[in-house]
């Protein structure tokens, strides 16, 4: 296995235990499920304006 094929394991294993994290501190500091989800809603609204100011996002026609 590369070094390459090694970090994309562990990049694979650290995202959902990041987003766990996240999520429960979320509820931990006593947010409500909607606003969680409109925080998720946020996050995915600025990858998407990041992804098309860069050139890197076409949209379904």
């Amino acid at each position: 296995m590369t070094a390459l094929e090694r970090q994309n394991k562990q990049d694979t294993r650290r995202v959902p235990v990041f987003a766990r994290t996240v999520f429960r501190h979320l509820q931990d500091q006593g947010y409500t499920r909607e606003q969680i989800i409109g925080v998720s809603t946020e996050i995915l609204n600025l990858l998407h304006d990041d992804l098309k100011t860069k050139g890197d996002f076409a949209p379904a026609e």
